[in-house]
């Protein structure tokens, strides 16, 4: 028997933490605070006359950390047996934080990290709707890029389920179209002039009947993370014990545990691309 494990699951590249997002440590509490606003209005005035007070308003934002963790037993047998055995574990375990932390970021919700698409399509003024129910026009990309305001379009990314990519790729059918339908060809990696990132933790449900999401395409700096200090630590469990009779088992264990967070406290730097409706 090769006692090398071999992972079924679908994994997830776990996108939003490798990418241009913001990155915070907590090193107090269990919240993190920030504080937005509009900026300041200047106005054109008359000579001689009073200024006006443009003071500008501030707003606070939080995002709060939520507690992973998970855990792993073993027998004292396979510890003498398997050589890899905690090597393995290792691996197992950076697999699952980057399961847990990836859907969190695209689609968190409730009490976990919240997700940027949840965020951003939770405010029907930042959807843009699809011209036609269930699929995806060069216009709608269009109306997405010109949706997000000029101060975060020129650092957007557009992120997006492979599905809708892969639509994309396929306007290359189109006379003139600025795609190619060549499938020897990879799907593309920008979108007028601007990153595309895939993720397989995006939306991918498309229907003739709700406002589906589809495409964000928003300023990636302005979604944090917030981590406390110390990343994931793992602590090795030298004997478990029986729940019944309160002796060793002979079995021994890993915990592995994180606070993290995530959030958008500036949801006016994403625009969301939604699927039209027939109804």
């Amino acid at each position: 028997l090769d006692p090398t494990l071999m992972i079924t699951n679908v994994g997830s590249s776990n996108v939003m933490r490798a990418a241009g997002t913001r990155k915070v440590t907590l090193t107090e509490g269990n919240i993190w605070y920030g504080v937005t606003t509009a900026g300041v209005t200047a106005s054109w005035d008359a000579e001689l006359s009073a200024v006006s007070d443009d003071s500008p308003s501030v707003a606070s934002a939080s995002i709060t950390c939520y507690k992973a963790q998970g855990f792993v037993a073993a027998s004292v047998e396979a510890f003498q047996d398997i050589a890899s055995l905690q090597s393995d574990v290792l691996m197992l375990f950076a697999d699952a934080r980057d399961r847990l932390e990836g859907a969190a970021h695209m689609t968190g919700s409730g009490s976990a990290p919240q997700g940027i698409f949840t965020l951003i399509n939770a405010s029907s003024s930042l959807q843009t709707t699809s011209t036609t129910a269930a699929t995806i026009g060069e216009v709608d990309i269009h109306a997405l890029y010109r949706a997000l305001p000029v101060r975060w379009r020129g650092q957007g990314t557009f992120v997006t389920n492979p599905l809708y990519n892969l639509a994309i790729k396929r306007l290359g059918t189109a006379v003139s179209s600025a795609f190619s339908g060549d499938l020897t060809q990879p799907v593309t990696d920008r979108i007028l002039g601007r990153p595309v990132l895939e993720s397989d933790d995006a939306p991918t449900t498309q229907t003739t009947t709700a406002l589906d999401q589809e495409i964000l395409f928003a300023s990636l700096d302005e979604f944090v993370i917030v981590d406390k200090p110390g990343g994931v630590s793992i602590e090795f469990v030298p004997m478990l014990f029986d729940q019944s009779t309160a002796r060793p088992n002979g079995s021994k264990g890993w915990y592995m545990r994180w606070r993290t967070g995530s959030g958008m406290p500036n949801l006016a730097a994403g625009r969301i691309l939604v699927d039209k409706t027939t109804a």
